[in-house]
């Protein structure tokens, strides 16, 4: 495949980085960084020490409760029930793990994605993002990615006819995928075990904090670390199966002709069980003319017909968003989530 990102499969065994000074993947586009970088003796001095123990005696001082503390401890839990972050404690019981000044802890705050509450683990507020340098930044596809792909096969292939038409059997469809809870799924390096922890104050007025087991929303850094794994997933579908697939962080889609379209479904499926990537199945969408991906509907059914490949909202985005605008001119104003 001559995949430039080499390093990949090492880290996916010992770990990621969470902080510090990342080394290149070489997939993604290149950006000017401080010519100077963080090095570790700088990391412990300006965000660990002392530093990290004052900051953590600063959280200890805010004990607000959260509007939404509810819903912090439940999706909290939730994570604990799968595995994914270790129990709630008290800062006594990770000074004692890692020493006062060797952990930095991350404020969590949830916020709303449609019926979805999603946790958030601040990495600017907890310095971890000053604490990092990268020399990338990511790339992702667009919504219309799909429409791209089905508009050049279907040039390609009117091409090879004398007169331009297409083939009688010819007929496109597209399916999706999304990986469940894709950034658990991979775990930061030992070294930055201590700075993989989030902290929030419970609704009784006592602040505790969760050891993540994955990489946290609220990072550049796992950003960066979480999409090398996509990348190269799509990397091998496309060069070694000749599929056309795409993805966006975590949601991945495929473009097949409709006659061979369940074994691409089917293939897709078990490559991704091969690469031990869990997906979530209840996301996942069937091969069909008409598919919703990125929030975008895009129909494939009125190639033969018409020539024509239509994009808009999805039907209950439509309604969402009609709702939403008759509740702004209503009450004149509008709440941060529905914002």
């Amino acid at each position: 495949m001559k995949w430039p990102d080499r390093s990949l499969p090492w880290d996916l065994v010992q770990g990621v980085e969470l902080v510090g000074t990342l080394h290149s993947s070489n997939i993604f586009r290149h950006i000017s960084n401080d010519p100077s970088p963080l090095g570790q003796e700088a990391l412990a001095a300006g965000f660990l020490g002392q530093a990290a123990s004052d900051y953590v005696d600063d959280l200890e001082s805010d004990l607000r409760v959260s509007p939404m503390s509810a819903e912090i401890w439940k999706e909290t839990m939730k994570e604990v029930n799968l595995g994914l972050c270790g129990e709630p404690v008290t800062r006594d019981v990770l000074d004692d793990k890692f020493g006062k000044g060797n952990w930095r802890p991350l404020p969590r705050h949830i916020i709303v994605q449609g019926d979805k509450l999603r946790p958030i683990d601040d990495g600017k507020r907890s310095s971890h993002n000053a604490a990092t340098n990268a020399s990338e930044t990511i790339l992702c596809c667009r919504p219309s990615v799909i429409a791209a792909a089905a508009l050049e096969f279907t040039r390609e292939l009117s091409e090879l006819s004398s007169d331009g038409s297409l083939p009688e059997w010819f007929g496109l469809v597209a399916g999706t995928e999304d990986l469940w809870k894709g950034y658990r799924q991979m775990h930061a390096l030992e070294r930055d075990q201590a700075v993989a922890i989030a902290s929030f104050v419970r609704e009784d007025g006592v602040r505790v904090y969760t050891e993540l087991f994955g990489l946290p929303f609220g990072l550049m850094s796992a950003v960066i670390q979480f999409n090398r794994v996509p990348c190269v997933i799509t990397a091998c579908l496309r060069r070694l199966l000749l599929m056309m697939t795409s993805h966006y962080f975590d949601d991945s889609s495929q473009l097949e002709l409709n006659l061979i379209a369940a074994t691409t479904k089917t293939q897709v499926i078990r490559f991704f069980k091969l690469c031990q990537v869990v997906i979530g199945h209840d996301k996942s969408q069937r091969m069909t003319g008409v598919v919703k991906f990125l929030g975008t509907l895009t129909d494939l059914t009125r190639i033969q017909s018409d020539d024509a490949i239509v994009l808009g909202p999805w039907p209950s985005t439509r309604r969402k968003t009609i709702k939403l605008i008759d509740e702004f001119l209503a009450g004149g104003r509008m709440t941060s989530s529905q914002a």
